[in-house]
């Protein structure tokens, strides 16, 4: 878990190291939404298989600190749920950003996006 954009770099380094996509998943203890895809989305064995492939790296902004604020507004991030793709080259796909509640099909079709882009 993620809390300051040092850790978020380091990750993305690590992933991009590996030549693996990644997928950032800003959530928060309090965020309902988060809380059901977490249920819903995450435990779909479709999405667990295809995160074997990926590094899912996970933004605590539960406690309103200064760090995540700049890791909100670095990435353009309104609020979680926001999941943010990145190529193995650590670059973000066009249209791969979901924002809010979704679904497995859009998580899967994210995934498979970043993972095409070079």
């Amino acid at each position: 878990m993620v809390v300051d954009p040092a850790g978020l770099e380091r990750a993305i380094k690590q992933a991009a190291a590996r030549s693996r996509p990644a997928m950032i998943y800003f959530t928060a203890d309090w965020c309902v939404i988060c809380r059901q895809m977490d249920r819903e989305v995450f435990a779909d064995g479709q999405v667990v298989a295809a995160l074997q492939n990926a590094d899912l790296i996970k933004v605590d902004v539960t406690d309103n600190t200064p760090e995540t604020r700049q890791l909100m507004e670095t990435y353009g991030v309104v609020g979680p749920p926001t999941l943010i793709f990145l190529s193995p080259a650590s670059q973000e796909p066009a249209s791969t950003r979901l924002v809010g509640k979704t679904t497995v099909s859009k998580v899967l079709a994210s995934l498979d996006s970043a993972q095409a882009a070079r």
